[in-house]
């Protein structure tokens, strides 16, 4: 006999054994309680515990992305802080250039407005006459220097401090009298 009949007859066979009731051809249906603990408690704590365990592993994961994440959000403020400092140092530093160069600027200009003012203040003392030489008599003011004091009479300051004996320009005091030769 060939393969194909012997099939066709088993087959068969078993079809007419089904029909009989046959219980060996038959498979048992398995029952819950052969696949769970026999007491009903324990397994739904083990279940309630798996069912935690997974909610567990699903936390500490989110946490991890949220950690790292955060690690990366820290990374990058950092470097944005760093220039930043580094931008505000570079500002700072042109600002006191800048500032420097203002106080120089103001300082010049009002020196340069002094002179002219001083300059054009000092009135020229009457005469002193009666003696050898010819000229004017000064009392020496706070903020005056010899060479302000000389631009304002014309006199060169040579002149000035031989006709005083004086040994220095920064010798002058103020309330000091002084001889400005004509």
């Amino acid at each position: 006999m060939t393969v194909m009949r012997w099939s066709q007859r088993l087959g068969m066979g078993a079809g007419l054994l089904v029909l009989a009731g046959c219980a060996t051809l038959t498979p048992d249906p398995v029952t819950t309680s052969a696949r769970e603990p026999a007491d009903p408690g324990l397994a739904g704590e083990v279940k309630a515990l798996q069912e935690w365990r997974q909610e567990a592993r699903l936390e500490q994961e989110s946490q991890a992305r949220e950690i790292e994440a955060l690690r990366k959000q820290v990374r990058e403020l950092d470097a944005a802080f760093r220039e930043n400092q580094q931008a505000v140092k570079v500002q700072f530093q042109d600002l006191e250039a800048s500032r420097e160069q203002d106080k120089k600027f103001i300082v010049d200009e009002l020196t340069r407005k002094l002179v002219s003012v001083q300059g054009s203040l000092i009135p020229p003392a009457p005469p002193v006459g009666g003696g050898s030489k010819a000229g004017y008599e000064h009392v020496v003011k706070t903020g005056e220097t010899l060479s302000v004091i000389a631009r304002g009479y014309k006199v060169d300051m040579a002149a000035i401090l031989k006709a005083n004996k004086l040994k220095s320009a920064n010798s002058i005091r103020v309330g000091q009298k002084l001889f400005i030769p004509d």
